[in-house]
């Protein structure tokens, strides 16, 4: 079934550099520039004389989880741990190439995000289909999904921490409105596949009810107190409520070998009260 326990992520401090594309192709030479940076974005504006840039050059590794955009001279992602990488990133014309600028970035993960499943897959569930958490094609929906243990500690997690959001990578919010009485709920579990139809009940509320609008990309759901994996498996209910349907976002998913997930759909405005 699919995966939709895409995103677990403890605190997350993560740094995002990005070299503005500007156009034309000459920058004057000057002394590199070595910074760091705990911001989320950094914009690098070369003083342009004539031309256009048609690409960029980035010598250096980055951490795993961002990348380089050589058309566009974006550095992107959220870093999966804690490093400090040295780069170098030029902007090319079809004959000339820019003095290079010289970064430090400090990338900070003492918790760093764990994501289940893959970041680069192009499976989704189309706009009117399920499983979808941000699913408004029925006037409301609930899933519960299942994540392995061994998928966290595959990922970098381990016993004991604190989880303090919940994140759903979303391809296209495909104007999903904003849902209702949402709420998201967790518990430790021991089973390792979903084999009911049923619900299963007394899962700790870790946020809502709250009205959440999703949108394209990372959407990030702050916990409330949050809340300590104690190394079993962990699932995560999600359930909203409203009175009109339009369509579902498409999310990011990855089929598992395994029942995953678990969710039920209705033209109805009490789901919640059906379920809890």
């Amino acid at each position: 079934m699919p995966h939709y326990g895409h995103i677990l992520a403890g605190f997350i401090k993560d740094t995002i550099g990005r070299f503005q594309t500007q156009n034309g192709y000459y920058v004057p030479r000057k002394a590199d520039n070595k910074l760091t940076y705990t911001n989320e974005s950094i914009n690098l504006i070369p003083f342009i004389t004539s031309g256009n840039i048609t690409s960029y050059t980035l010598t250096g590794t980055l951490p795993s989880g961002v990348t380089f955009n050589t058309t566009t001279g974006t550095i992107s992602g959220r870093s999966l741990s804690s490093s400090t990488v040295t780069l170098t990133i030029a902007a090319n014309n079809y004959t000339v190439a820019s003095d290079p600028v010289s970064l430090t970035l400090a990338f900070n993960e003492t918790n760093p995000m764990i994501y289940i499943g893959n970041s680069n897959t192009t499976s989704t569930n189309s706009n009117t289909s399920y499983p979808a958490p941000y699913g408004n094609y029925y006037y409301g929906a609930k899933h519960q999904i299942l994540i392995l243990a061994s998928e966290i500690i595959a990922n970098g997690g381990s016993s004991g921490k604190t989880i303090n959001s919940i994140l759903f990578d979303v391809a296209n919010n495909n104007s999903c409105p904003t849902l209702n009485n949402f709420k998201i709920k967790v518990a430790n579990v021991t089973f390792n596949s979903i084999t009911s139809t049923t619900f299963t009940t007394n899962l700790t509320t870790i946020l809502g009810p709250v009205s959440y609008t999703p949108i394209t990309g990372i959407n990030t759901h702050t916990i409330n107190n949050g809340f300590v994996w104690d190394g079993n498996n962990l699932l995560v209910e999600v359930v909203f409520n409203n009175t009109s349907f339009r369509q579902n976002a498409s999310h990011k998913n990855t089929i598992t070998s395994f029942n995953s997930c678990l969710y039920y759909y209705e033209d109805s405005s009490n789901i919640i009260l059906k379920f809890n």
